[in-house]
């Protein structure tokens, strides 16, 4: 599926669109790039992912970008954790998502299955991970600005099926 998303998005063609590939181990143009599309968001904000501790809590800007884009979102942005990923460890690794779910800035579910990892910003602009092992950092992205209707349309859908399918992850133990 995260191929097929993927391709989709690389196929894509019309002049206000702009799709781009990443390939980079360089973790600090992965944070700009995250950095950059959380900065954009106003409305919603739709991610799945693990939560790599050294990513979130571990830089600083990254940290704010997600404080400031669930602050501005005012409570629509859902953090869908990946299966593999644990709720219980993750609140000690990256406590201040806990505390904006406290402040019911944002809301945290649980897979119950493996879910490509994304992100979904206004439902206009968007970032696909490539798979990768759990806690490890990736470089390999799509990104697409200003995606087609038709395209957000299907992923915040897909996103939502994901999310139906989840547990709630209380912000407090």
């Amino acid at each position: 599926m995260i191929e097929d998303m993927g391709a989709k998005l690389k196929a894509v063609k019309a002049p206000e669109i702009e799709v781009i590939e990443t390939e980079s181990d360089n973790q600090n143009a992965v944070a700009s790039l995250v950095i950059g599309l959380l900065s954009g968001a106003t409305k919603s904000v739709q991610m799945s992912t693990t939560l790599f501790p050294d990513f979130y809590q571990g830089r600083d800007q990254v940290q704010l970008a997600v404080t400031e884009a669930a602050k501005r979102c005012k409570g629509n942005f859902d953090i869908l954790l990946d299966l593999e990923a644990k709720p219980d460890e993750l609140r000690d690794k990256v406590p201040f998502i806990f505390e904006l779910a406290k402040k019911n800035l944002v809301k945290l579910h649980h897979s119950t299955l493996p879910v490509p990892h994304w992100l979904i910003i206004d439902g206009r602009d968007a970032r696909i991970e490539k798979p990768h092992p759990l806690y490890e950092p990736t470089g390999s992205n799509t990104v697409v600005w200003n995606m087609t209707a038709d395209l957000s349309k299907e992923m915040q859908e897909k996103f939502r099926q994901f999310v139906a399918l989840a547990s709630p992850v209380p912000s407090e133990p």
